[in-house]
């Protein structure tokens, strides 16, 4: 009985043993090796491929990253050990997804940037396979870029802000990384660039989007994280970009509140062409600029509205907000409207010291209280801005 029961527990320990190692990952998950699974943190997928197609796009970064091309899917390049990219410098590299089989392909991405490249033209990753360097209103679309059919998940966690953020290694450039994706049929994934905050290098956002299909709204808060524009920063970001839809958001730029020395041309044309936006600017899209003093430099607003159908005109209840910078937007307006209504977060009696309800006619003044409220981080409330048909 005693030999029995030894042999019994030998048999358990061995199948214990087995199915450690034909672990399987899950489905939003990279298998890379030896029972290890990483979580996906972007994917895409492709339009119909031929067996023996190529999927390229190019880093420069360092640090280690896990791609899974997908069914039927080889992936090769500098630095590659089956579905991991080991890289100690930022030197742009190609890498190529090759398929054994035909159809869709699903390729997920993974892991951390440890640096990046310093120069202009050289974005973190990039799946727009042209050449770079045409201009900003090219729509050749010569390479891989035209295979993507949908993209999800944040690109900005694979390869977020790090230390020393502008010149340094630090920040990420996504020049033209997105670019020309004529077959693309998605809206662009809220979160998109978590993780991507600070003040931007040059051209961090050029021509971004410029030429892509993506469908739907811009999601809100984008770039809610960036803090200060720099030289062509956002540039044609969405240039050409005519199936978008909807208004633009007004936190696209939550926290933006100035422009560095070099912010020459740092929004100049970024809804350039985007013929399916509607409404009008929303007041709220510049307020940081606007609060410090319109910062201005040469063409830092130049045709940012330009070929766009947003209102020439404030709707019926509303009236145009003045925020400087009118000249550049070829007749669009940014529109608020006539009743604000305000209301008390907290009713405490020393936070309406003055009076308890009141009006003004709009650009007037309103009582001040006699003692200066003590607490911080009152929404007002009990007020009304009354300005008729201004």
């Amino acid at each position: 009985m005693k030999k029995f029961l030894n042999i019994f527990f030998i048999a358990i320990v061995l199948c214990g043993g087995i199915i450690g190692i034909t672990h399987a990952c899950s489905s939003n998950q990279i298998d890379i090796g030896n029972g290890n699974c990483e979580n996906t943190k972007f994917t895409i997928t492709t339009t119909n491929l031929n067996a023996g197609d190529e999927f390229n796009f190019y880093m420069s970064a360092s640090g280690t990253f896990y791609v899974d091309c997908g069914d039927g899917g080889t992936l090769s390049g500098t630095g590659v050990t089956n579905n991991t990219i080991t890289r100690n410098d930022t030197t742009e590299a190609l890498y190529t997804c090759t398929y054994s089989t035909a159809g869709a392909k699903t390729i997920k991405m993974a892991g951390l940037a440890t640096g990046y490249c310093t120069g202009e033209n050289y974005p973190a990753i990039r799946l727009f396979s042209g050449d770079i360097n045409y201009g900003a209103n090219s729509m050749i679309s010569s390479g891989t870029e035209i295979y993507i059919h949908q993209i999800s998940g944040s690109i900005g966690a694979i390869f977020p802000t790090l230390t020393n953020p502008v010149y340094g290694t630090g920040q990420p450039s996504f020049y033209m990384a997105f670019r020309n994706f004529i077959n693309v049929d998605c809206e662009i994934p809220v979160g998109f660039f978590d993780g991507v905050y600070g003040q931007q290098r040059s051209m961090m956002f050029y021509s971004l989007f410029n030429g892509s299909k993506f469908t739907g709204n811009i999601p809100s808060r984008l770039f809610s994280q960036i803090t200060m524009l720099s030289v062509w920063g956002f540039g044609y970001a969405f240039g050409g970009c005519d199936h978008l839809s909807g208004e633009i958001p007004g936190d696209l730029f939550e926290n933006l509140t100035g422009v560095l020395n070099w912010g020459d041309y740092a929004l100049f044309g970024m809804f350039f062409g985007c013929s399916g936006l509607s409404g009008y600017i929303p007041p709220s899209l510049f307020a940081g600029l606007i609060a410090n003093g319109l910062p201005y430099t040469t063409n830092m607003m130049g045709q940012v509205f330009y070929n766009t159908n947003l209102a020439t005109t404030c709707p019926t209840g509303y009236h145009q907000y003045i925020t400087g910078y009118e000249d550049d937007w070829g007749a669009r307006v940014s529109c608020e409207p006539n009743t604000i209504n305000i209301t008390w977060e907290d009713a405490t009696p020393e936070s309406v010291a003055a009076n308890n309800a009141g009006s003004c006619t709009y650009g007037g003044t309103i009582n001040t209280p006699a003692v200066a409220p003590s607490k911080r981080g009152y929404v007002f409330t009990g007020w009304s801005f009354d300005v008729g048909s201004n």
